[in-house]
């Protein structure tokens, strides 16, 4: 007997096949990176501008030098001298969506509503918008018609970001606490590299600090094997496991240096940039590139996310196309002293 053609709404043909029922299962599948370390952790406030400012001050170096006996004080200081004003733009996120009269109303399987599931998939990608503007490399502006707000890759400069605000030399991390092979090597990070960037941090403080370390997969991927490939150059010590766990351990949760302590956590939205766009009518062509191999070494105490509009969703008037709507975020990042912070740059390419 000839098999079947089992060809879907084809109503150009009969035969036994007209009468099988399709079978579409109940639910829908995403898979996308959703987790955003940094804007969880981090502190919430509000603006009331759309230029958030703040002050910095430091203090004058340590003096060992003796006052004579009976001195009289003839000279009085200004402590005031070193305080500067940085500041920041906001930023405006908003995801629009829609739906089809028509399409509102058919039944659909995995969804109950199709407005309600365009909502929501608004949020989340909001979510990840804002953790991508955070973990920026954009500087601040308002000169191409939006304004947006400074990423952390540029606040963590040895060199001044300019305009439009200038963080004096005092306030910006010394050329130390980055790590950056863009020399063009051939060989990745080492842990003396990553241990010395700590330890320029360490001098800025002067105390040995807890960090969130939020890497791109890669500099993850270098950390874990930092101890486990090619001991004999690299690695400070051995690590030995029971062959009887029949388990392989290759990760590292936190790198504890006697410098600082930095907990190591994966991301995939590092100094991203954007390249084509979301389309009305057709499929977009939207693209996200993260930094491959970069990485954050952050003082979460010293940054707070602040918002002018918090978070949030709005539907619109339904005109008889559908129902319509956004979700936005008005909101800007303070970096509160930007030197006690540390970065990777090009961690598979040290020399």
């Amino acid at each position: 007997m000839e098999a079947n053609t089992y060809t879907l709404y084809n109503t150009s043909t009969t035969g036994p096949s007209k009468a099988n029922r399709e079978e579409l299962a109940d639910f829908i599948s995403i898979i996308e990176p959703e987790v955003t370390p940094v804007t969880s952790a981090i502190s919430k406030g509000s603006t009331k501008s759309v230029f958030t400012e703040w002050l910095c001050d430091s203090l004058s170096p340590a003096k060992v030098d003796s006052t004579a006996e009976g001195h009289d004080s003839a000279s009085w200081y200004n402590k005031s001298e070193q305080r500067a004003r940085l500041g920041n733009y906001i930023n405006i996120s908003k995801r629009e969506f829609g739906v089809s009269d028509v399409q509102q109303l058919v039944d659909q399987a995995g969804i109950d509503s199709e407005i309600d599931n365009a909502k929501s998939k608004a949020v989340r990608e909001l979510k990840r918008d804002i953790e991508s503007v955070v973990c920026g490399a954009q500087n601040a502006g308002n000169t191409t018609g939006a304004y947006a707000s400074r990423g952390l890759f540029d606040w963590i400069d040895s060199s001044d970001p300019g305009a439009p605000v200038v963080v004096p030399a005092n306030y910006r991390p010394p050329a130390a606490s980055i790590s950056d092979g863009a020399a063009g090597g051939s060989v990745d990070m080492t842990e003396a590299q990553l241990n010395a960037v700590l330890q320029s941090m360490f001098t800025v403080s002067g105390e040995k600090k807890s960090y969130m370390g939020v890497m791109s997969p890669t500099v993850i991927d270098i950390v874990d094997n930092f101890t486990r490939v090619d001991t004999s150059t690299r690695g400070r010590y051995h690590v030995n496991e029971p062959s009887g766990s029949k388990t392989i351990n290759l990760e590292v949760k936190t790198f504890n240096s006697s410098f600082g302590v930095v907990n190591m956590i994966p991301s995939v939205f590092l100094g991203g940039v954007n390249t084509g766009g979301e389309e009305d009518e057709a499929v977009d062509d939207l693209v996200f590139t993260d930094d491959a191999d970069a990485g954050l070494i952050l003082d979460i105490d010293s940054l707070e996310l602040k918002f002018l509009d918090p978070m949030h969703t709005e539907s619109f008037e339904d005109r008889g196309g559908g129902p319509r709507g956004h979700a936005k975020a008005v909101y800007t990042l303070v970096v509160k002293n930007p030197k006690v912070h540390g970065k990777i740059l090009d961690a598979d390419g040290h020399a």
